[in-house]
C-alpha cells in the first residue's frame, strides 16, 4: 500500500469500527447516571452494582475470546457476531421487571460488547502499518474516550426524561447500523485461518477472572472479607489450572510466550493502570461533584466535557508524536507521571468551588491519561506480530478490563472505607444520603459540619489512591524494551 492511499484506507473502514467501538463503551458508562432510577424501580442500591459488575465479568472474558476467534477465522463475522450479541442482550435488559432480569439481560450485554473494542483495534491494524497506525490510533481512541464520558450524561438525560428502559433502547439502533456497516469492510478482512479453539483455557479463564471480580466487588463494602479470600483462593488455584493448561495445549487461549513477552506484559500491566484510573475518575467524579459542590446534573454532564477534550487531545497528540519520531514510550512515562501528580494536587489542595480552574485542572489530568492506549497498543501489536493482533488485542483489552474493575475497587474502598472508620458518617448513613440524591444531587438532604468534612477527606483519600494508578504505569511505561518504533 503505497504512503498516499493509506488516510483513504483508513477512512473506508473508520465508521465501520469506530461505532462499534462507541457502543462497547456507551453500554458500560450510560448505566451509570440510572442506576438511581433503577434502584427506585427494581432493586435496592445494595444489589444494583451487579448491573454494572454482571457486564464487566462477561465483557472481561469476551475481549481475548473475540481477539483469538477473530485470528482464527474471520475478523468481519466475529465482529457481527459480538454486534447481534450485544443487541439481544439490550433487548433483555429493556424488556426487564425484575433486577436479576436486567442482571442477566447484562451479562449478555458484557459477551457481545466484550469483543468490540479488540476487534476493532484488530481490524484497524490490518489496514495500516505500524509507524502510520500510531497516527491513527489518536483519532480511533478519541471515539472511544468520547463514549466514556457523553454516557454518563446520556443516560442522565434519557432515564429522567423517558425512563431507564430507554437507555438500552437507544443502543440497539446504533448496533444495527454498524452491522449494516460491518459488512462494507473490505474482503480481505475475512480471511480465516481455522485453528481448534482451547473451551477449557477459556473455562479457566473464566474461573479466573469471575471470582476474582466478584470479590474485589465484595472488599468495597468491606462487609464480605470471608468470603473474598475464598474467592482470592478460587481464582488463583484456577491460575494454576490455566498456566498449566496453556503450557501443554498445541493452540493455546492465551500463549504464554506472547504473555511473557518483555514488551506485551508491561502493555498488558500498563492498559490495566490505565483503565483504573479513567474509570475511577469516570465512576466517582460525578459522586465528588455532587456531594462536595452540590453540583446539578447538568452541571456535572458539563464538569465531564473537559474530560472528553482532554483523553481526546493527549490520544491524538500522542498519536501524531508517535508517528513523527517513532517514539512510544516516553511519551506515555511522561502523560502518566502528570496526570498522578495533578491528581496529588487536586488531594492535597481540593478546589473549594466547581470553577473552570477545576475543570482545567480535570482536563490536564485526562490529557497524561490519553497518551497511554495509543502507545501501548501500537508496541504491543508490533511486538505480537501480524498473525497475533487479534490476541493481544484481545490480551491488553482483558488486563484494562481487570484494572479498570481492581482500581475501581480499591478506589471505592478507599472512600467508603474512610468514611465508615471515621465515626462520624457510618457508611449506612452515606448509603441512605447518596440513594437520596442520586438522581437530583442539588435536592440532597442537609449534614452537619463534621459530616461534611469527612466526605471532603474522604474524597482526598480517593484521589490520592487514583495517583497511584498512574503513576505505576509511568514506571512500566519507562521500563518498555521498545522505546521506538522500527
Amino acid at each position: 500500500m503505497n504512503r498516499a492511499s493509506r488516510p483513504q484506507k483508513f477512512l473506508s473502514i473508520f465508521p465501520s469500527v469506530a461505532l462499534p467501538m462507541y457502543l462497547a463503551l456507551l453500554d458500560q458508562t450510560i448505566v451509570a447516571a440510572a442506576l438511581p432510577a433503577i434502584a427506585a424501580d427494581i432493586g435496592g442500591v445494595d444489589s444494583i452494582t451487579w448491573v454494572v459488575l454482571a457486564y464487566l465479568l462477561t465483557a472481561t472474558v469476551a475481549a481475548p475470546t473475540y481477539g483469538k476467534l477473530g485470528d482464527m477465522f474471520s475478523k468481519r463475522r466475529m465482529l457481527i457476531m459480538a454486534l447481534a450479541v450485544a443487541v439481544c442482550g439490550s433487548v433483555i435488559c429493556m424488556c426487564s421487571n425484575s433486577i436479576s432480569g436486567l442482571i442477566a439481560g447484562r451479562l449478555v450485554q458484557g459477551l457481545g460488547g466484550g469483543g468490540l473494542m479488540a476487534l476493532s483495534h484488530s481490524l484497524l491494524a490490518d489496514v495500516v502499518p505500524p509507524r502510520e497506525r500510531a497516527r491513527f490510533q489518536g483519532v480511533f481512541s478519541s471515539v472511544g474516550m468520547l463514549a466514556s464520558t457523553t454516557g454518563p450524561v446520556l443516560g442522565g438525560v434519557m432515564a429522567q426524561a423517558f425512563g431507564w428502559q430507554s437507555i438500552f433502547a437507544v443502543t440497539i439502533p446504533l448496533a444495527c447500523l454498524a452491522m449494516v456497516l460491518a459488512l462494507r469492510l473490505p474482503a480481505g478482512m475475512n480471511r480465516a485461518t481455522g485453528a481448534r479453539f482451547d473451551f477449557l483455557g477459556l473455562a479457566l479463564l473464566v474461573a479466573v477472572a469471575a471470582p476474582l471480580l466478584v470479590a474485589l466487588h465484595n472488599l468495597q463494602s468491606l462487609s464480605g472479607l470471608g468470603l473474598s479470600l475464598a474467592l482470592f483462593v478460587v481464582s488463583a488455584f484456577s491460575l494454576v489450572g490455566l498456566h498449566v493448561r496453556e503450557r501443554r495445549v498445541a493452540v493455546p487461549f492465551i500463549a504464554l510466550d506472547l504473555v511473557l513477552d518483555a514488551n506485551v506484559w508491561r502493555c498488558c500491566a500498563i492498559a490495566a493502570c490505565h483503565g483504573a484510573g479513567l474509570v475511577s475518575i469516570l465512576t466517582f467524579l460525578p459522586l465528588y461533584m455532587g456531594l462536595v459542590f452540590g453540583a446539578t446534573g447538568l452541571e456535572i454532564g458539563l464538569a465531564l466535557l473537559p474530560v472528553t477534550i482532554g483523553i481526546a487531545f493527549g490520544s491524538t497528540l500522542t498519536g501524531a508524536a508517535i508517528s513523527r519520531t517513532g517514539y512510544t514510550a516516553r511519551f506515555s512515562c511522561v502523560g502518566l507521571s502528570l496526570a498522578s501528580g495533578l491528581m496529588v494536587i487536586l488531594a492535597v489542595f481540593p478546589h473549594t468551588t466547581a470553577s473552570w480552574l477545576l475543570s482545567a485542572h480535570l482536563a490536564a489530568i485526562a490529557f497524561g491519561l490519553g497518551t497511554a492506549m495509543g502507545a501501548v497498543i501500537i508496541t504491543s501489536q508490533l511486538a505480537a506480530g501480524i498473525e497475533r493482533i487479534g490476541a493481544v488485542a484481545g490480551l491488553v483489552q482483558l488486563f484494562r478490563s481487570i484494572g479498570a474493575a481492581l482500581g475501581t475497587a480499591l478506589a471505592g474502598l478507599a472512600l467508603f472505607g474512610y468514611v465508615n472508620v471515621s465515626g462520624e458518617m457510618p457508611l449506612e448513613t452515606l448509603n441512605v444520603f447518596i440513594s437520596q440524591t442520586g438522581d437530583n444531587l442539588d435536592a440532597a438532604i442537609e449534614l452537619d459540619r463534621s459530616q461534611a468534612e469527612v466526605i471532603s477527606s474522604g474524597f482526598r483519600v480517593l484521589f490520592i489512591t487514583i495517583a497511584i494508578f498512574p503513576a505505576f504505569g509511568a514506571l512500566l511505561a519507562g521500563s518498555l524494551p521498545m522505546k521506538r518504533l522500527t
